[in-house]
């Protein structure tokens, strides 16, 4: 079945190996089978949102395609890039922004945004 075929094969034996590694923290563990994507909900939400566009929202934007390759690559890295953190976000948001990674960049971006503009203030 050519590349796709390939792509395919890769995502059922990355969810079945996703699946076993599941099966092991579990019996591991003892905590339930779930709990290690509920930490993760956030960062797989924003998966499925950048999943929606490359899967579904992409063919109402036929321009793509007509592109040339290096400025499509560019495109649809920048858009998945975008609904990945916009959708991170979002649900961080709603989730009461707890203490996390997201502080942390967002700590991290403030800093490098006042150091900025205290350059740009004494040029």
């Amino acid at each position: 079945y050519g590349l796709n075929g390939a792509i395919g094969a890769v995502a059922v034996t990355a969810l079945f190996n996703v699946c076993l590694n599941l099966a092991l923290y579990q019996r591991v563990s003892g905590s339930a089978f779930w709990h290690p994507l509920w930490r993760v909900r956030r960062s797989l939400l924003g998966c499925v949102a950048m999943a929606v566009y490359f899967l579904w929202l992409r063919s109402y934007a036929p321009f793509i395609e007509s592109a040339p390759i290096f400025i499509r690559f560019l495109t649809e890295v920048m858009i998945g890039a975008v609904a990945y953190i916009a959708a991170h976000l979002i649900f961080w948001s709603a989730s009461g922004r707890p203490s996390g990674v997201e502080t942390t960049i967002l700590d991290l971006v403030r800093e490098f945004k006042g150091r900025l503009q205290n350059r740009l203030g004494q040029a």
